[in-house]
């Protein structure tokens, strides 16, 4: 006996959509920082270590940053960790209404998961500049503030080899 489980129609049916340009339309935004407000004194300390393990030949303690914040972050954290495997597309995956259709499914997905998490998804090179064209296209519904595109270890490990 089989069992046959039917995938809703928001899942199946890939609307059609394309880019209008081959060319993308890169958003300009102006980003203005100012720190002068956020530095605590813990950033003095972490200044003072770092400059500490720059006049020591022989370092005993090289932290970045945040592994800085991590070894002095004494707060309990009990994670919850949410995985979830989805069923397969049988599309190519390097077409814009493909890109766009997944981009739907995930961000439903870590709204029903977990509402107040952006969802972050990581693609490989090809798929990663198709990607970003549709962040820009559609900046509104998968613009940069509403989805994190990674590019895939992969092809970051190759470009430092």
């Amino acid at each position: 006996m089989h069992l046959v489980i039917f995938l809703p129609a928001s899942y199946t049916e890939i609307q059609p959509c394309f880019l209008p340009s081959k060319d993308p339309v890169i958003p300009c935004q102006e980003v203005l920082l100012d720190f002068t407000d956020d530095v605590t004194n813990d950033d003095y300390a972490w200044l003072e270590t770092t400059e500490a393990c720059l006049d020591d030949p022989n370092p005993s303690e090289n932290m970045s940053w945040s592994a800085f914040y991590a070894d002095h972050d004494n707060r309990q954290i009990n994670p919850c960790t949410v995985s979830v495997l989805l069923t397969l597309f049988r599309h190519t995956a390097n077409s814009t209404p493909m890109i766009r259709h997944c981009l739907t499914v995930d961000d439903a997905v870590v709204k029903k998961l977990r509402p107040s998490q952006t969802p972050v998804v990581t693609v490989d090179q090809s798929l990663y500049a198709l990607m970003k064209q549709i962040q820009w296209q559609w900046p509104d519904s998968f613009g940069e503030d509403k989805v994190v595109v990674l590019l895939g270890g992969l092809h970051v490990e190759m470009a430092l080899l």
